[in-house]
């Protein structure tokens, strides 16, 4: 067990037992700024000596652990629930949204026509996006308490048999079972199809294709364009994960993958896909030409 302790100006130090904490509030030279976790500040100045000190964090959805450790003892452990219930909210507030069209008071007009704004590009469901920031409040707390030197986070590993795809019903869709399985007749993913005239069955997933549509637009030759390598079509990927996306906080995907699986990141890069600066980014047809 550990007291936390940090100085007089707010900076996170190494933190003491509790013998040690008892003293030094005994002798006036701390006072207590939280109860849970027992944490002090120190009222005179110090060396501010500290230690590497390593988070860890395991993510998922249901259970987020996390645990903070030196090279020999483990400073904090703790097992965060983030919620779960974001879904079911929004399923509420549409449903009460409904019915007080109903009720006898002022009409009130249907507005499932005028929602375009309401979903800018780069939009994230808001169960996810709550579900990032939980991540991301819970590395922050821990940062004023303890003096984290670096961050190391776990993502699990999946089945890639067991993929789902949703798919509209567009003609290049319709080689179902070549896209379903590999050469050898393994299977490499799963593809289902949404009903007709019912594309919010796909929900955000279709909006990623506006930024590829604004670099090779819908109908034009493609060998036209330039695109003829693999190298062209990382080039493609590069540009759109390095535009920043508001949804995503201002950051863009390459910057979420680094953060959540930094290893995954390395990977791509060796692909050959690089990160864009902010200002290069280009999401127009020209982008593919040689003597650009």
């Amino acid at each position: 067990m550990y007291v936390y302790v940090i100085n007089k100006h707010g900076k996170p130090l190494m933190p003491c037992k509790p013998r040690k904490a008892r003293v030094l509030l005994q002798n006036g030279k701390a006072t207590v700024v939280k109860k849970i976790p027992f944490t002090i500040q120190l009222l005179y100045g110090s060396s501010g000596y500290r230690q590497p000190v390593s988070l860890g964090m395991d993510a998922g959805s249901k259970q987020i652990g996390i645990a903070v450790t030196t090279e020999k003892k483990v400073l904090y452990a703790e097992e965060l629930q983030p919620r779960n219930d974001v879904v079911n909210l929004l399923s509420s507030r549409r449903q009460n949204r409904r019915t007080r069209r109903n009720r006898k008071t002022r009409y009130r007009e249907a507005r499932f026509d005028n929602r375009v704004h309401s979903r800018p590009e780069g939009w994230i469901a808001p169960s996810v996006h709550v579900k990032i920031q939980e991540h991301i409040s819970a590395v922050l707390r821990i940062q004023k308490i303890l003096p984290v030197s670096e961050i190391h986070v776990e993502t699990a590993e999946f089945d890639t048999q067991r993929l789902k795809a949703m798919m509209d019903r567009g003609s290049e869709f319709v080689l179902a079972d070549e896209t379903e399985t590999r050469g050898n007749g393994t299977i490499r993913t799963r593809m289902y199809y949404c009903d007709s005239m019912a594309s919010w069955q796909k929900g955000s997933l279709e909006k990623i294709h506006l930024q590829l549509r604004k670099i090779c637009p819908k109908g034009a030759d493609l060998y036209a364009l330039g695109l003829t390598t693999q190298e062209k079509a990382f080039l493609i990927c590069s540009h759109i994960n390095s535009y920043v996306k508001k949804k995503l906080d201002d950051k863009t995907s390459f910057q979420l993958v680094e953060f959540y699986n930094h290893n995954m990141a390395e990977a791509l890069y060796a692909a050959g896909m690089v990160e864009i600066p902010a200002d290069q980014v280009t999401l127009k047809p020209y982008l593919l030409k040689e003597d650009r």
